[in-house]
């Protein structure tokens, strides 16, 4: 199994995972046109590096600004982080950053932890 890295463009994130170090970083934007097919690779990865028992995982959420079907698609994300730590099979670790001035993002992020069982830690930049 690769790294998985995904440059962003204007209407998608940076997909950065860094299997040795067991850390995933998404940041930027996300409005793709079909969002499914943008995040259904990311998913498959996901799964397939989540068959290993006992990883500690961290993921780094730098977002800027996402639509409702990404949001969607994190939520998915999350849950199927959660299923992982709650089977205990490994540590799953939320970094959810936002931009100081805006709180609609950490609403977000807090809203995200109140729908799993995934702790977060909010980093203001």
């Amino acid at each position: 199994m690769k790294n998985l890295f995904l440059k962003g463009t204007k209407d998608t994130p940076t997909i950065d995972f860094d299997k040795d170090k067991n850390v995933l970083e998404i940041s930027g934007s996300s409005y793709p046109e079909d969002t499914f097919k943008f995040y259904a690779p990311i998913n498959d990865w996901m799964e397939e590096f989540l068959k290993i028992t006992g990883r500690q995982i961290q993921v780094n959420f730098k977002m800027l600004h996402f639509n409702s079907s990404s949001a969607l698609f994190y939520l998915e994300f999350l849950k199927l982080l959660e299923s992982y730590q709650l089977q205990s099979k490994g540590v799953i670790k939320i970094n959810w950053h936002y931009k100081r001035e805006d709180l609609d993002m950490l609403e977000i992020g807090e809203d995200y932890s109140m729908d799993t069982e995934l702790s977060m830690k909010y980093i203001p930049f």
